[in-house]
Protein backbone atom coordinates (compact mmCIF):
# COMPACT_ATOMS: atom_id res chain seq x y z
CA UNK A 1 0.00 0.00 0.00
CA UNK A 2 2.93 2.39 1.03
CA UNK A 3 4.87 1.63 -2.20
CA UNK A 4 1.80 2.12 -4.53
CA UNK A 5 0.90 5.66 -2.98
CA UNK A 6 4.74 6.75 -3.18
CA UNK A 7 4.76 5.58 -7.03
CA UNK A 8 1.44 7.42 -7.55
CA UNK A 9 2.99 11.05 -5.80
CA UNK A 10 6.20 10.56 -7.89
CA UNK A 11 3.54 10.12 -10.77
CA UNK A 12 1.97 12.90 -9.92
CA UNK A 13 4.97 15.00 -9.37
CA UNK A 14 6.28 13.82 -12.79
CA UNK A 15 3.11 14.88 -14.31
CA UNK A 16 3.56 18.79 -12.90
CA UNK A 17 6.63 19.11 -13.89
CA UNK A 18 5.64 18.12 -17.50
CA UNK A 19 2.54 20.27 -17.95
CA UNK A 20 4.56 23.45 -16.03
CA UNK A 21 7.20 22.79 -18.61
CA UNK A 22 5.05 23.05 -21.49
CA UNK A 23 2.84 25.86 -20.17
CA UNK A 24 5.76 27.69 -20.20
CA UNK A 25 6.64 27.25 -23.41
CA UNK A 26 3.38 28.33 -24.53
CA UNK A 27 3.09 31.44 -22.29
CA UNK A 28 6.52 32.57 -24.01
CA UNK A 29 4.58 32.24 -27.41
CA UNK A 30 2.11 34.11 -25.83
CA UNK A 31 3.87 36.78 -24.27
CA UNK A 32 5.58 37.18 -27.77
CA UNK A 33 2.47 37.76 -29.28
CA UNK A 34 1.72 40.52 -26.94
CA UNK A 35 5.44 42.36 -27.10
CA UNK A 36 5.25 42.34 -30.42
CA UNK A 37 1.71 44.31 -30.24
CA UNK A 38 0.49 47.63 -29.48
CA UNK A 39 -2.55 49.21 -28.16
CA UNK A 40 -4.20 52.54 -26.22
CA UNK A 41 -7.21 52.57 -24.27
CA UNK A 42 -8.80 53.26 -20.72
CA UNK A 43 -8.21 50.07 -17.89
CA UNK A 44 -12.07 49.44 -17.37
CA UNK A 45 -11.86 46.55 -14.63
CA UNK A 46 -8.47 44.29 -13.59
CA UNK A 47 -9.19 40.73 -13.87
CA UNK A 48 -8.31 37.32 -12.25
CA UNK A 49 -8.49 34.55 -14.70
CA UNK A 50 -8.67 31.70 -12.31
CA UNK A 51 -10.78 31.33 -9.38
CA UNK A 52 -9.55 32.30 -5.94
CA UNK A 53 -6.42 34.17 -7.59
CA UNK A 54 -4.62 37.32 -7.90
CA UNK A 55 -5.76 39.87 -11.15
CA UNK A 56 -3.53 38.87 -13.77
CA UNK A 57 -5.14 40.80 -16.73
CA UNK A 58 -6.33 44.15 -17.24
CA UNK A 59 -9.34 44.89 -19.09
CA UNK A 60 -9.13 47.75 -21.82
CA UNK A 61 -11.48 50.00 -23.68
CA UNK A 62 -10.13 52.01 -26.59
CA UNK A 63 -11.92 54.51 -28.41
CA UNK A 64 -13.48 52.24 -30.65
CA UNK A 65 -15.30 50.79 -28.00
CA UNK A 66 -13.37 47.55 -28.51
CA UNK A 67 -12.35 46.11 -25.03
CA UNK A 68 -9.93 43.35 -24.70
CA UNK A 69 -8.19 41.19 -21.83
CA UNK A 70 -4.11 42.32 -21.39
CA UNK A 71 -1.61 40.15 -19.11
CA UNK A 72 0.60 42.38 -17.44
CA UNK A 73 3.44 41.73 -15.00
CA UNK A 74 1.83 41.57 -11.11
CA UNK A 75 4.02 44.36 -9.78
CA UNK A 76 2.68 46.28 -12.98
CA UNK A 77 -1.33 45.32 -12.06
CA UNK A 78 -1.15 46.58 -8.59
CA UNK A 79 -0.09 49.87 -9.52
CA UNK A 80 -2.80 50.28 -12.20
CA UNK A 81 -6.18 51.79 -11.45
CA UNK A 82 -9.93 51.80 -12.86
CA UNK A 83 -9.60 54.69 -15.16
CA UNK A 84 -6.02 55.25 -16.23
CA UNK A 85 -5.42 55.56 -19.65
CA UNK A 86 -2.39 53.52 -20.66
CA UNK A 87 -0.82 52.66 -24.12
CA UNK A 88 1.85 50.27 -25.06
CA UNK A 89 4.11 50.74 -28.15
CA UNK A 90 5.23 47.76 -30.14
CA UNK A 91 7.89 45.80 -29.86
CA UNK A 92 8.53 47.87 -26.13
CA UNK A 93 8.39 45.43 -22.76
CA UNK A 94 6.98 48.71 -21.11
CA UNK A 95 3.21 50.25 -20.81
CA UNK A 96 2.76 53.51 -20.27
CA UNK A 97 0.04 55.11 -17.94
CA UNK A 98 -1.15 58.83 -17.54
CA UNK A 99 -2.61 59.51 -14.46
CA UNK A 100 -3.59 63.01 -13.29
CA UNK A 101 -1.45 64.57 -16.17
CA UNK A 102 1.55 62.62 -14.73
CA UNK A 103 2.76 59.70 -17.55
CA UNK A 104 4.11 57.30 -15.96
CA UNK A 105 6.41 54.13 -16.70
CA UNK A 106 5.83 50.50 -15.73
CA UNK A 107 7.77 46.94 -16.88
CA UNK A 108 5.00 45.20 -19.26
CA UNK A 109 6.21 41.41 -18.28
CA UNK A 110 9.00 40.73 -16.25
CA UNK A 111 12.76 40.97 -16.33
CA UNK A 112 13.45 37.39 -16.31
CA UNK A 113 10.20 36.52 -19.00
CA UNK A 114 11.93 39.39 -20.99
CA UNK A 115 15.41 37.22 -20.92
CA UNK A 116 13.84 34.08 -21.75
CA UNK A 117 12.10 36.08 -24.85
CA UNK A 118 14.91 37.06 -26.33
CA UNK A 119 16.89 33.51 -25.69
CA UNK A 120 13.60 32.14 -27.58
CA UNK A 121 12.80 34.47 -29.96
CA UNK A 122 16.56 36.03 -31.33
CA UNK A 123 15.05 37.92 -34.13
CA UNK A 124 12.14 39.77 -31.29
CA UNK A 125 12.56 43.46 -31.23
CA UNK A 126 12.87 44.94 -27.50
CA UNK A 127 13.06 48.05 -27.17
Amino acid sequence: MEIEFKRAYNYIILLFLIMGFKNEKGGLKLYEQEISRSFEGVVVDKVATRPNMNETHIKIRTQNNEVFLVSVFLSTIEKLKISDSVYKLKDENFIYLTRNNKKLKYRFINKTTEEKLKEKYPNLKLN
